[in-house]
């Protein structure tokens, strides 16, 4: 194969080479058919539990290709060309690779190219508790907490494992990582006491030999320590949060009748905004909404009989657990879902039935001023014109409450389900070129923007990271998006290309001018809100918008 040089333009020719993305659990495997052993080349492999695989080849120019779903650090295969019964081994022996080490490279050396923190505190802190290491990730398919029965470290490549057992204090991921600013990262940080992203090789190997002991580990202004320690660690403690009681409203309620006492903080705050906005304070625009307060929400379920033994009419909260789906009947939803998507028009939140809409919580245990609740609580989108799917958009928005995120948050947090109350926001759907998320406050003096130009998968994706000096009225580019690139390897298991950076914004004059209103707007929210916020926001061509304003927590 032909490869160039992250640091020559000459070409390398190699048998096999590897195809990995630091992000994903395959391994595209290739080879040059040098030999010319034959036409009908098959990879053969193990699975971790034993099977033997057959992948067909595929031909792709020169070369064969094929694409293996891999867990092991240790992966061996050979080729097998059926066609002629010939076999490609490595000197008569399987080829043998290690995957994990080829992304922690990649990893590390993305991260620098894209200038992404190598050791990223997720959350800065200390913590003392026995290493785990979860060396598959698997930790993150189960809706399972971890059986972990004394204060634990978890060290875990997929960062989609969040911390569901108040016995893990702390977690390292070794492969993945997102924004800061994430809703992942903001249960992470209310859910154990240190958490971090590690991409640093020596240090990563150095967590794993402590597999099994007691550790006290901190991370602290982009440093990691840790060494083996004989004190003992104690379990998350978690305080327990007062949820509001809303009153029994069952009218669609328009932007000015948002109210604490009949809906939750989320349309208040938005509602807060556009005040700001009103009054002149503020230069930003404010998506149109609607809400759909707790009462509402239980007229629809009256509306659509369920089977009798689901269906309780004292305790109507624990539908959405019981019931696997909430069906739309024409016969009792759409009267209700035409006159709905009318009031949508009636308030320019849709300008015409074909556009879509955001569908989002607005429960009363979110958004409160000690407790965010990110992201454990759906948001969706869903086209008006279609009854059904606003519908099932909402149901599934309400439904999200029995989440088993939702679920743990309440648990470890002393908050009774049938205390949580339903609300709905809908709100006008902008599809920004940009995309952000920013704290106010870093603890630092400064004002951090997460900055997405593409995020169909914001927790795939590492943002692009801009931090305002609150007291020059500077802004910095910190850091390039960093998507999920892909790089080649060769038969050393040596990294040879990575692909080019493509998204620098450095040059984006009239984006720096609009990030610096988007700070400075964002820095009075804060004074009226009277506390540090976490704003998200987009940019649509010359227009800014803020959606979305709750407290730092």
């Amino acid at each position: 194969m032909r490869i160039y040089g992250l640091n020559s333009y000459q070409p390398v020719f190699k048998a096999h080479s590897y195809e990995v993305e630091h992000k994903n659990t395959h391994i595209v495997i290739r080879t040059d058919n040098e030999k010319n052993l034959g036409q009908e080349p098959y990879l053969i492999y193990h699975q971790p539990w034993g099977e033997e695989k057959h992948a067909k080849m595929r031909k792709e120019g020169d070369f064969y290709t094929a694409s293996v779903y891999t867990i092991v650090p240790d992966f061996k295969y050979h080729i097998l060309y059926k066609d002629t019964g010939n076999v490609d081994l490595n000197n008569g022996k399987e080829y043998e690779i290690n995957p994990k080490k080829m992304i922690q490279k990649l990893a590390h050396d993305c991260h620098v190219m894209h200038r992404q923190h190598t050791i990223c505190g997720i959350k800065e802190g200390k913590a003392i508790g026995k290493i785990m290491y979860d060396s598959d990730g698997l930790g993150v398919f189960s809706e399972k907490p971890l059986n972990v029965s004394e204060p634990t470290i978890l060290i875990t490549p997929k960062f989609e494992q969040t911390a569901k057992d108040p016995n893990i204090v702390g977690i390292i991921y070794t492969a993945y990582d997102c924004g800061a600013f994430s809703h992942i990262t903001t249960q992470l940080r209310q859910a154990t006491n240190v958490c971090g992203a590690i991409f640093e090789p020596e240090i990563i190997d150095k967590l794993i030999s402590l597999n099994g002991k007691n550790v006290e580990l901190e991370i602290k202004d982009g440093n990691i320590r840790f060494n083996e320690t004989d004190k003992a660690g104690q379990p998350m403690l978690y305080p327990t949060i007062r949820v509001p009681k809303l009153r029994f409203c069952n009218k669609i309620l328009t932007s000015k009748e948002y109210n604490s006492d009949i809906i939750g903080a989320k349309a208040v705050n938005l509602r807060r905004l556009e005040k700001l906005k009103e009054q002149g304070k503020i230069d930003i625009n404010i998506p149109e909404s609607l809400a759909l307060p707790h009462g509402y929400i239980l007229d629809m379920f009256d509306e659509n009989p369920l089977q009798e033994q689901n269906y309780n009419k004292l305790d109507r909260y624990y539908i959405c657990k019981e019931q696997a789906d909430i069906p739309y009947k024409e016969e009792f939803c759409k009267e209700r879902m035409d006159n709905l998507t009318q009031k949508l028009l009636d308030n320019d939140i849709i300008k015409n039935e074909d556009e879509d809409i955001m569908v989002r919580s607005s429960f009363n245990g979110e958004d409160l001023p000690n407790y965010s609740a990110a992201g454990i609580y759906v948001s969706t989108a869903a086209m008006p014109e279609n009854r059904k799917d606003l519908y099932k958009a909402i149901m599934q928005v309400v439904r999200s409450k029995w989440s088993s995120d939702a679920r743990f948050s309440r648990e470890m947090h002393s908050v009774p389900d049938e205390n949580i109350q339903y609300g709905v926001l809908l709100q006008r759907r902008i599809q920004p070129d940009y995309k952000f998320t920013l704290y106010t406050d870093d603890e630092k003096g400064n004002l951090k923007i997460d900055l997405y130009s593409n995020f169909l998968y914001d927790n795939t994706v590492n943002p692009h990271v801009f931090t305002y000096n609150k007291d020059s009225g500077i802004l910095t580019y910190d850091s390039i998006q960093l998507e999920n690139p892909v790089g080649e390897f060769n038969e050393n298991q040596e990294l040879e290309k990575i692909e080019p950076i493509e998204n620098d914004l450095s040059d984006n004059t009239q984006l720096f001018e609009q990030l610096k209103k988007v700070a400075q707007n964002a820095l009075i929210v804060e004074k009226e809100f009277g506390a540090p916020q976490d704003i998200e926001g987009g940019i649509k061509g010359n227009d800014i918008y803020f959606w979305q304003s709750r407290n730092i927590v």
